[in-house]
């Protein structure tokens, strides 16, 4: 049985703390897939990312940012501040 996913309606959440961890989750998981290359080469080529470790806290660090904010800093427009949000540092390639 398939499941439906869930709809954001924009119209009825936009400026609340919903919509910035929304907003958060969106921006993670871009952070997230472009980072998968190094999960993907580690695997492939069997430990060849000398700093596999940097890379697997820094995932880490950003799968957790939804419990690190629990409330988003919002703009006066409603989105969320991105310059308030401290994001983990990428480690080199």
């Amino acid at each position: 049985m398939l499941m439906e996913k869930p709809t954001i309606d924009y119209g009825t959440v936009h400026g609340t703390n919903e919509h910035g961890l929304f907003e958060l989750r969106m921006q993670r998981d871009r952070l997230l897939a472009e980072s998968d290359w190094v999960v993907i080469k580690e695997r492939e080529e069997g430990g060849s990312v000398s700093n596999f470790a940097e890379w697997k806290t820094y995932r880490q660090a950003l799968r957790d940012m939804t419990k690190t904010y629990s409330t988003v800093p919002l703009t006066s427009k409603g989105h969320m501040d991105d310059e308030k949000i401290t994001w983990p540092t990428v480690p080199s390639e």
